[in-house]
């Protein structure tokens, strides 16, 4: 394998990072077009059925492509106030540990939510509202979420050529 073919790691994080950037991006333009629509028809006297449901589903969709997109392309929120305080090697073992608990708690949550979406699936439940939207739509948004997000931080702990060589670099006198 030559420098510049990518490894599997890379390809899935790329993989990982594009697709969950662009449905982030398609469902923030869904809830700004349906907003201005709503404003828009309001004035007229025209409303959108459903649409609270339909933004939520929207925004629930944002959420969890989103926090994909942002921790692929390090871009997301941290509060690093207590690890900075913390040798090098030791930043290394804390940020591996933190994103363990993370992965458990996501992986917790997306186990929850893979039986709620089966049990939906199964009874064929509708969300209360004007559309008859299935319940199993907004769950299995948030679940394939969650296992994209979960991806993504256990993709942070399997460490690649260049964080060994970057860290061998830290320890060299």
């Amino acid at each position: 394998m030559t420098d510049e073919t990518p490894g599997l790691k890379m390809r899935l994080a790329l993989w990982v990072g594009v697709m969950s950037t662009w449905i982030a991006m398609a469902c923030l333009a869904a809830i700004c077009v349906l907003f201005a629509a709503s404003i828009v028809l309001r004035q007229i006297g025209v409303a959108i059925p459903a649409m609270d449901d339909i933004s939520s589903i929207l925004l629930a969709a944002l959420f969890s492509f989103g926090m994909s997109a942002a921790l692929m392309k390090s871009e997301h929120i941290a509060v690093t106030i207590l690890v900075d305080l913390l040798r090098p090697r030791a930043r290394v073992v804390a940020d591996m540990l933190l994103r363990y608990a993370t992965a458990i708690i996501v992986l917790t949550l997306a186990w929850g939510l893979s039986s709620k979406f089966l049990s939906a699936i199964a009874s064929g439940q509708k969300m209360l509202g004007a559309l008859p939207i299935p319940r199993w739509l907004p769950i299995g948004v948030v679940l394939f979420g969650c296992i994209l997000f979960a991806i993504c931080l256990l993709l942070g702990l399997v460490p690649t050529r260049e964080a060994t060589l970057d860290e061998e670099a830290d320890d060299a006198p």
